[in-house]
């Protein structure tokens, strides 16, 4: 035990040291276990970029976004940061055949069908927050920021929702991210209960409103759901708010 602490602060040193060129300093070399045992270590948080050798936009990030001095002077100081290869390539070195394994098991485990997918864990392992598709540098900056903060990570929100214990202010933007994530089925789970116990119990004036009947709408997923029966019975003064026929499906 005494000499994988002493390893691991050796690999911090030279990560240190590597670290002070531009850009995201990714970590080579080391295996998921280790990557976690030292963001465990320097009570950093993990970062991993999941790219596909054959994904155009995954390349575009790795030319243009990953070397901004802006984007690794925030990361390297709060994150240990990996790419991870998705698909395999006759082009593999040592390194990227050893981490064929934990690849496959971080995509399966964390559902990963899209590139490229940026995942958040927390020191010790956890995920917390995670994006999808090509990122600016100031998008992942903020994508970041949010996975350093427990009222943004996205994991954090579904696990609170899960218990019970989310507030309904944060409700609508959970299951539009939910959304944008393609995990429809948890989105429309969230939204239901958004509309079923807040939106549909509150006073004529707070509930008719353009922002509010938008919401519902872009959210009717049956003709038996309780968006569609409102709809239904109120479409007249709906469309008479919109001056349209916003509510005829």
């Amino acid at each position: 035990m005494k000499l994988l602490f002493l390893s691991l602060a050796f690999l911090s040193c030279v990560g240190s040291a590597r670290g002070q060129k531009e850009g995201v300093d990714f970590q080579n070399g080391l295996s998921w276990v280790e990557v976690k045992q030292k963001a465990a270590l320097e009570d950093k948080f993990i970062f991993l970029d999941i790219f596909a050798t054959w994904c155009q936009p995954c390349r575009v990030m790795d030319r243009e976004i990953f070397p901004a001095k802006k984007l690794g002077d925030f990361l390297n100081n709060q994150f240990v940061s990996v790419r991870v290869q998705a698909d395999t390539s006759k082009l593999d070195n040592k390194h990227t055949k050893e981490w064929y394994e934990d690849a496959r098991k971080i995509i399966i485990e964390n559902k990963v069908n899209a590139f490229p997918t940026q995942l958040f864990f927390s020191p010790q392992g956890k995920l917390l927050s995670k994006g999808l598709g090509y990122k600016g540098v100031e998008e992942l900056i903020e994508l970041a920021n949010d996975a350093l903060d427990p009222d943004k990570q996205y994991y954090t929100l579904l696990e609170k929702f899960e218990a019970g214990q989310l507030d309904y202010s944060r409700m609508s933007d959970l299951a539009a991210k939910a959304k944008s994530f393609g995990d429809r089925k948890t989105a429309q789970k969230i939204f239901d209960e958004y509309l079923n116990n807040y939106l549909l119990k509150l006073e004529s004036s707070e509930l008719f409103t353009q922002k509010n009947l938008r919401l519902i709408g872009q959210n009717i997923n049956e003709t038996q759901g309780k968006g569609f029966q409102f709809f239904r019975l109120h479409r007249e003064k709906i469309n008479s708010i919109f001056k349209s026929d916003f509510a005829d499906y």
